[in-house]
């Protein structure tokens, strides 16, 4: 039989814990789920409506009250738009790992995009070691990087509009009925930033 390392047993432990936490997440999900389906069928379950009796179910919504997203758009003091009114937009989230000589490190990246449909959009891109934590730090980057579009309500494209990026080239052309054919990702971008009179093409190499 192998020896079991240090390494290796760390491994198994870290293995072990992300088992745990996907097994709670499918518990949970299975349980709202039932729980939107009696609602929807007009019915009631005492065993799964949250009580003060039902200290189990409380105890499972509390384990997973902060890993939602609906928590970064309620209405703060010092806000100056409102939250409800923005959309989001996962674009990327992928895993890096940086090798040492001593250990590997996992990090999770995010990139999402915010927009309101009236000129109002942001973007945001977090790295953590959860993806937790990396969407919050997108959240804080999307606060900060809000841009207002000055836009025409009544031609919100009243001239052709070019742009690239490296190899990627896109060009929005305007026109009174819309025609968003062509990448599914730029159609929802541009229908959250607020462009409804135009038509695009991209090209990327």
């Amino acid at each position: 039989l192998l020896e079991v390392t240090p390494e290796m047993r760390k491994s198994q432990m870290v293995m072990m814990e992300e088992f745990r936490r996907r097994k709670n997440m499918e518990d949970y999900h299975n349980l709202m789920t039932k729980y939107q389906q009696k609602i929807g069928k007009g019915f009631k379950d005492h065993d799964l409506v949250p009580a003060q009796s039902s200290r189990a179910f409380v105890e499972t919504i509390n384990k997973f009250k902060t890993s939602n997203a609906e928590r970064h758009f309620e209405p703060k003091n010092d806000e100056i738009f409102n939250p409800h009114e923005f959309h989001l937009m996962v674009l990327s989230s992928d895993s890096v790992t940086n090798v040492t000589s001593l250990n590997r490190v996992n990090h999770r990246r995010i990139l999402i995009f915010l927009g309101n449909k009236n000129g109002l959009i942001s973007y945001g891109k977090g790295k953590a070691l959860e993806y937790e934590q990396a969407f919050d730090n997108a959240m804080k980057k999307a606060r900060q990087n809000m841009v207002c579009l000055d836009q025409n309500l009544i031609m919100t494209s009243p001239r052709m509009l070019e742009g690239r990026h490296n190899d990627f080239r896109i060009r929005i052309y305007p026109q009174m009925n819309p025609n968003y054919w062509g990448n599914p990702i730029l159609m929802e971008i541009l229908k959250l930033s607020g462009f409804f009179h135009c038509r695009f093409t991209c090209v990327s190499r």
